[in-house]
């Protein structure tokens, strides 16, 4: 038993995971586990230096089984003078309300909740109490269902402020302890259910490992999933580096430039776009969008597909952006008068008759001076479409309007989103670009209009 408890001990200090004066927040289910834990840390509270707090989850799943755990842990920690809060979660609802299965509803109101409380009681860390078992199992159900790296590296020793100092110890040895000084604790109906995938591998697949294959499996697990846990460590703090220097972000954008060595590796590149996916995109990040990103990176400028949510990846020189759609339709038009203001697409296009003297009228970049003497009054505004073209100011003869934006070396990513102003059927003005030279001023302009963006 001294050399369990000095075991644990010195896996605190290891991954430094308490410090002196803290004062903690202990998940306290009433279990095997959790019953454990609280008394080690009653052992070891004065060497530890730390207060120590502890909080009971009611999940309203198993009646009065439930109800029975609860006033276990009431009556436990009022004999060892331990501060207690109790929740009720109705895990129940919120599964059904969220469309979560029961385990991820409890998981999510538990951590939810845990949060809450440590802020209320002045707690610095949250403390569960998982063992070398639980993190076999949960790397065999991450193997099972497909996973990278971080699934492989089982349940963290610490993240952010939820720590895990139990878990170089078996359930075998913890029972064991607990049996030895006679310290009593609940037992759960529900973990000896196969309906749980987690309890299926406990139970059916595991024991068969160990038996026929490796009687040291846990800690065998464990060993790696820490070696793990260490190298992924490295590589996150390499995979934010890479986020810094490599990503430009905008109101409706993500550039990622691809000019990084780092970005050649497939890793890397995999970790970036899930950032990317999760913090920028809020979207699932998955294989199949992986391998069209892949597929983009090595293809040619121009080259796009969709995403969700009306997201769209398009490789430009050198990066590759994510970019917001535009909401306006191809066949959508706006009517624009003389007088008027319009807006689409984010941009406000005006319009305004000039009686005279137009030729001093002061132009800058974001207006344009035309002939009115061959125009209607009405205009049509636009998304300018496949074969669409023009006679841009200063040339003699017509050219595309997708050449035009070409080159003027308009993002790949930004030209879809280009609007053209038209008079009777002819384009005008590639707005906030160029005129069509069949409509600038000459010395015989009788009648001006000027057109502006804002």
């Amino acid at each position: 038993m001294k050399k369990l408890e000095t075991e644990i001990l010195n896996f605190i200090d290891r991954y430094k995971l308490i410090s002196d004066g803290e004062k903690i927040l202990l998940g306290l289910s009433g279990g095997p586990d959790s019953v454990f834990a609280l008394n080690f840390f009653i052992k070891y509270k004065n060497r530890l230096k730390i207060e120590l707090a502890s909080i009971h989850f009611n999940h309203m799943l198993r009646g009065e089984e439930s109800d029975n755990d609860e006033k276990f842990v009431k009556e436990l920690c009022k004999s060892n003078d331990i501060e207690l809060h109790v929740m009720n979660l109705d895990v129940k609802k919120y599964s059904r309300e969220n469309n979560y299965s029961i385990e991820e509803a409890a998981r999510y109101l538990r951590y939810h909740e845990f949060n809450s409380m440590m802020k209320k009681t002045g707690c610095s860390k949250i403390v569960t109490a998982h063992n070398c078992n639980d993190n076999t199992e949960t790397i065999l159900l991450n193997s099972i269902k497909g996973t990278g790296l971080s699934g492989y590296s089982g349940i963290p020793v610490k993240r952010d402020n939820v720590i895990r100092p139990f878990l170089s110890v078996t359930k075998n040895e913890i029972i064991e302890y607990l049996d030895n000084n006679n310290f009593k604790y609940c037992k759960d109906s529900s973990n000896y259910s196969e309906d749980f995938q987690r309890n299926y591998l406990r139970i059916n697949i595991i024991p068969e490992i160990e038996n026929n294959l490796n009687p040291s499996l846990h800690k065998c697990v464990l060993n790696t999933s820490l070696n793990l846990q260490s190298a992924m460590k490295y590589l996150n703090g390499l995979i934010e580096k890479i986020l810094l220097q490599s990503l430009i972000t905008g109101e409706n954008f993500v550039d990622l430039d691809l000019n990084h060595a780092e970005m050649d590796n497939e890793y890397l590149l995999g970790e970036v776009l899930k950032n990317i996916c999760s913090n920028h995109l809020k979207i699932e990040f998955n294989r199949k969008l992986f391998v069209q990103v892949l597929e983009l990176k090595n293809g040619q400028v121009g080259k796009q597909f969709d995403l969700e949510n009306n997201w769209q990846a398009i490789k430009e020189r050198g990066s590759i952006r994510f970019c917001h759609t535009s909401k306006v339709s191809e066949d959508q038009e706006m009517i624009l008068r003389a007088g008027e203001m319009v807006e689409m697409n984010g941009v406000r296009i005006g319009c305004e008759n000039l009686e005279s003297d137009f030729e001093a009228e002061m132009q800058d970049d974001e207006s344009e001076i035309i002939s009115a003497d061959k125009l209607d009054d009405i205009f049509i505004l636009r998304k300018w479409k496949s074969g669409d073209y023009f006679q841009p100011l200063g040339m003699k003869g017509t050219k595309k309007i997708s050449d035009f934006l070409t080159e003027q070396k308009v993002p790949s990513s930004d030209r879809n989103n280009y609007l053209v102003l038209t008079n009777n059927e002819t384009i005008v003005w590639v707005v906030g670009l160029r005129i069509s030279d069949k409509f600038k001023l000459t010395d015989k302009t009788k009648k001006a209009i000027k057109l502006w963006i804002k």
